[in-house]
């Protein structure tokens, strides 16, 4: 649109030589800052800029909240994140007739190891279970504070 009129200013000012003393080239670029003043002055965008804008942050309003009501759905429907440290492995064979079971719970969460509480000090929990001979099933649950449950189980041999 600025190259349209520009040529068009250029055009008219071919038939005047010189106006006032002043030639060609300095009137056309006079005329040019003054089209550029005006512009500026009136802020040229078009509706369909305007239009564009509210409609572009619209759409990143709704993109925020619809991304705020998803992390909030996943949040109620989420299960309390238990990791386990101690032991590591799925199956284990001890020679000791006990067993430390610790790990880290990343939010607040009642934690169960065979259906005993246990404490959870700053997201941490640990816990010496005594094994009998043989095979031992050692089943860990979290409950969150809105009903979610976590579990694991873990199989120990003891055989001294």
């Amino acid at each position: 649109m600025i190259l349209l009129s520009a040529s068009s200013v250029c055009i008219t000012n071919r038939s005047r030589r010189r106006s006032n003393g002043v030639n060609f080239m300095t009137q056309t670029l006079l005329q040019l800052i003054q089209y550029g003043r005006d512009i500026l002055r009136r802020r040229v965008y078009s509706p369909l800029l305007r239009r564009s804008g509210f409609q572009i942050a619209g759409g990143l309003v709704v993109i925020l909240v619809l991304g705020y009501i998803s992390y909030q759905f996943l949040y109620l429907v989420s299960k309390p994140d238990l990791i386990l440290l101690n032991p590591g492995r799925l199956k284990i064979l001890v020679r000791e007739p006990f067993i430390d079971v610790g790990g880290t719970l990343r939010e607040e969460a009642r934690l169960s190891i065979n259906n005993r509480p246990v404490s959870i000090i700053s997201g941490a929990f640990h816990q010496r279970l005594y094994l009998a001979l043989g095979l031992n099933k050692i089943n860990i649950e979290a409950v969150n504070l809105r009903g979610k449950l976590a579990e694991r189980e873990l199989y120990v041999v003891y055989n001294p």
